[in-house]
């Protein structure tokens, strides 16, 4: 693995200047990061509507076998469903930046730049900040979660223990 890059590196240096390497280097590193980003942000979705199932799913067994449990079994269900709506919340979609506009980079942002090393330091600024726009994105999606698991949690060990206790 780092053979290859360290190859596909000396291939670009053979034909481009020290500067226009490492520009296109710190580039792909920024695309790397935003990329890796969106990423994070598709697996705490899916994490999200995983404990959703489970949480739907329990609310179903609960309400199936209420007769047989004591009469304040709504308040698992209640609980349930206050964690199934925080993270529906955090599944809800957000707007998530993916970097400078190809077109629009070119008429707007390029337009007075003469080399690569500043068209690669325009990029890079393009793609570093849709990354910081992202984090903080994912860091409200991770916290809405968070509090739909905490709850489910505490919703499942309080209930599970109260109702053990009354039968």
């Amino acid at each position: 693995m780092v053979g290859e890059v360290m190859g596909e590196f000396a291939e670009l240096a053979s034909y481009a200047s020290p500067s226009e390497t490492a520009a296109r280097i710190g580039v792909d590193f920024a695309r790397d990061r935003l990329s890796a980003a969106l990423v994070g942000a598709d697996g705490d979705d899916v994490k999200s509507l995983g404990f959703l199932a489970v949480d739907l799913a329990a609310i179903a067994l609960i309400v199936g076998v209420r007769q047989d449990l004591d009469r304040y079994w709504y308040w698992v269900v209640v609980g349930l469903g206050v964690s199934a709506a925080l993270l529906l919340i955090a599944l809800w979609p957000r707007f998530y930046e993916t970097g400078p506009d190809p077109i629009a980079f070119y008429e707007r942002d390029t337009a007075g730049a003469l080399d690569a090393e500043e068209v690669a330091a325009l990029a890079i600024a393009g793609l570093a900040a849709a990354r910081l726009h992202n984090e903080s994105v994912r860091r409200r999606k991770a916290g809405w979660y968070t509090a739909g698991l905490m709850t489910s949690i505490a919703t499942v060990v309080a209930g599970g223990s109260f109702l053990l206790w009354v039968h």
